[in-house]
């Protein structure tokens, strides 16, 4: 983990606004105290931003593309893994970043952070060069789409996203097709 002194002014600015986060909404933190917790300028702040609305969403779009990293296929994995390894991977993420999302989309944030996660799970599924069929990306919707409303539900009763919910939704994508994929004839 980086060091206060080798962080760039960006991470320097994504933590302090974190901090401020954690007790005003973010429509309420201002650019002087953002500035002044993260040690930078005015102009480094303006150079990355247009203002703390632009911050926010900003911050949850590199959340967001944090979380949606994709493994690259191994030519010789089975398609069945692939969509586990997606979801095994989004699965961890989402419990590394639990504080962070609920900053995002807690009291002091608002809904963005969510609908843009549902938007781009949709989009990076159908763009993905991934080996997936159909029914794959559907089952990955599907869980993702479930698994974000329970994680977001866990979040704000405090609870963790609990080893039976990852089971089930690996036991979902493990199910038989829900439909038949289109053959080229």
């Amino acid at each position: 983990m980086r060091t206060q002194n080798t962080l760039t002014a960006r991470d320097r600015m994504e933590r302090a606004f974190f901090d401020l986060l954690e007790e005003y909404p973010y429509g309420k933190i201002s650019v002087a105290q953002l500035i002044q917790n993260a040690g930078v300028s005015r102009t480094t702040f303006y150079r990355h931003y247009t203002d703390i609305f632009d911050m926010y969403k900003k911050v949850c779009e590199h959340m967001l593309d944090e979380l949606l990293i994709l493994p690259a296929p191994i030519a010789s994995e089975p398609q069945e893994s692939i969509a586990l390894d997606i979801f095994d991977k989004f699965s961890a993420t989402l419990q590394q970043q639990q504080k962070y999302i609920l900053l995002l989309s807690g009291t002091n944030g608002d809904r963005y952070f969510f609908e843009l996660l549902l938007q781009k799970v949709l989009a990076e599924l159908d763009d993905s060069p991934l080996p997936l069929t159909e029914t794959e990306k559907f089952k990955i919707k599907f869980v993702t789409f479930a698994g974000v409303c329970t994680y977001v539900g866990s979040l704000f009763m405090h609870l963790p996203l609990t080893p039976q919910i990852i089971t089930l939704g690996r036991e979902i994508m493990n199910t038989a097709p829900l439909f038949e994929d289109k053959k080229n004839d």
